[in-house]
């Protein structure tokens, strides 16, 4: 992996630490309330301790390899569980930010977890072809999909609202925000995808490097 890409990585999983530990502290002080439950907060406790070892696991596995000078065979596998993971716990977050039921947040919870079979089936199989990461890159996009939609749903009932509806107010412009950071993810997550299929159709070999450089802008956009 070339230097630049082994900077890049490493500005990912230090950004993704970093963030992971400060939503770890804001949810921390929350106090229980009726509509609050004992497993939803257990989830969301796990989810951002899986963060924090994934992004540390991504620093160590980085380091090893600017001091070997030979990847570490589970990067990948890190690389992949992190973008996963990122995406359906942003979804979740978005969904408990704009008053989603229980159920809804569960879903996107669950739509991370059933996605860690084709991880591990990806890293088993190193010969695994693009098509293959071009379909698990798609499944990466459903989540900020889904986050879009909700935030541009919620935005058009905001609207509808009349009166209480002001194009300035703090909410109005955090939805607009989630609606472009969304919409960014999503494109760059499924031209990726769509790069990796028609390099499978046309039975085309790229480099090492623009191969993980794909993987690294979506990592970026993801986090």
């Amino acid at each position: 992996m070339a230097l630049v890409l082994h900077i890049g990585f490493l500005l990912c999983f230090s950004g993704g630490l970093l963030l992971s530990i400060a939503l770890a502290y804001h949810d921390a002080p929350r106090k229980s309330t009726r509509h609050d439950y004992f497993w939803g907060r257990a989830i969301t406790a796990l989810s951002d301790i899986c963060q924090v070892g994934l992004s540390v696991a991504g620093i160590v596995a980085i380091v090893i390899a600017r001091i070997t000078k030979t990847e570490p065979y589970w990067l990948d596998a890190v690389i992949l569980c992190t973008l996963q993971l990122f995406a359906g716990t942003t979804l979740a977050r978005t969904l408990i930010h704009m008053s989603f039921s229980h159920w809804a947040v569960g879903l996107a919870y669950l739509y991370t977890v059933l996605t860690v079979p084709d991880i591990a089936s990806y890293i088993k199989d190193k010969n695994t072809c693009f098509a293959y990461e071009s379909a698990m890159l798609s499944r990466v996009a459903i989540a900020p999909f889904t986050s879009l939609i909700a935030s541009h749903s919620v935005l058009e009932k905001h609207k509808a609202s009349g009166s209480q509806y002001n194009r300035e107010s703090k909410f109005v412009r955090l939805l607009v925000v989630f609606i472009v950071v969304n919409a960014v993810a999503a494109l760059c997550q499924m031209s990726g995808a769509v790069i990796l299929y028609s390099l499978s159709l046309a039975n085309k070999e790229i480099s090492t490097n623009l191969h993980q450089g794909i993987f690294l802008l979506v990592a970026a956009v993801t986090k």
